[in-house]
C-alpha cells in the first residue's frame, strides 16, 4: 500500500497503475524497462516527472523502494554512479564506478570474474572471483546515539563504525542539526541499515 501511495503522488494515476502491475521480482522486458524508467525519471525538456533514477540507468526489475534502495539495474559503461542500486554485470567485465550501499554486506552486484578499477564497493558483499585495482572496499555503518530538539531543529548525535576482523570499531562521533525533511532522510538511512 505504501508503494502505491508513493507512486500515485510521484507519477500520476495512469503511470503508477502500469508500473504497479509489474511484479517486483520479474525481469523486465525492454518495453517494461522503458516504462519503469520513464516513470522514475525527470524530463528536462518538459520539466515533468521524477528524479528517482539516473538518466543512463537501465532498469532490470521494478523494485525501486526509496533513495537508499533504488532498485536493480543493468550495468552500462555510460553510467558511473550505482549508489544504492543492485546491479547486474556480465561475467568477466572490467568495471569502474561507485556501488556504495547503505547496509553492510549487501548482495548488490551479480556477476563473476569481475575486475574493478578505481571503484567504490563500500558495504558491498564481495565475491571471491572478483579482482581489484585502486578500489575502496570495507563495511561501515552509522549508529544514532541521541536526538533532541533545539530551536525547532533536531540535533542528532551519531557515530560511524567500521567492521574489522568481524568486529565493529568506532571511528568518530558527530553531532549534526537537521530540519524535518533531512531528519526523515537520516532516519530512513538508518532504517535501511536494519540496525
Amino acid at each position: 500500500m505504501r508503494t502505491l501511495i508513493i507512486l500515485l503522488m510521484l507519477c500520476g494515476v495512469c503511470e503508477a497503475r502500469e508500473i504497479l502491475s509489474i511484479s517486483l521480482t520479474k525481469v523486465l522486458t525492454d518495453k517494461e524497462s522503458v516504462n519503469v524508467k520513464k516513470t522514475l525519471s525527470y524530463n528536462k525538456i518538459t520539466k515533468t516527472g521524477n528524479n528517482l533514477i539516473h538518466l543512463k540507468a537501465i532498469p532490470y526489475k521494478n523494485d525501486y523502494k526509496n533513495n537508499f534502495s533504488r532498485g536493480t539495474v543493468k550495468y552500462n559503461n555510460d553510467m558511473k554512479n550505482y549508489s544504492y542500486h543492485k546491479v547486474i554485470i556480465p561475467d568477466g567485465t572490467t568495471v569502474r564506478g561507485n556501488f556504495t550501499q547503505v547496509k553492510p554486506h549487501t548482495q548488490a552486484i551479480t556477476g563473476k570474474n569481475l575486475h574493478f578499477v578505481e571503484a567504490n564497493l563500500v558495504n558491498v558483499e564481495l565475491d571471491p572471483t572478483w579482482t581489484y585495482e585502486f578500489t575502496l572496499r570495507g563495511h561501515f555503518r552509522t549508529i544514532k546515539v541521541s536526538e533532541e530538539t533545539i530551536d525547532n531543529k533536531k540535533q542528532i548525535t551519531h557515530k560511524r563504525q567500521m567492521e574489522k576482523n568481524g568486529k565493529w570499531i568506532d571511528l568518530e562521533t558527530e553531532t549534526e542539526y537537521f530540519d524535518e525533511e533531512d531528519k526523515q532522510q537520516f532516519n530512513l538511512k538508518l532504517q535501511e541499515q536494519n540496525i
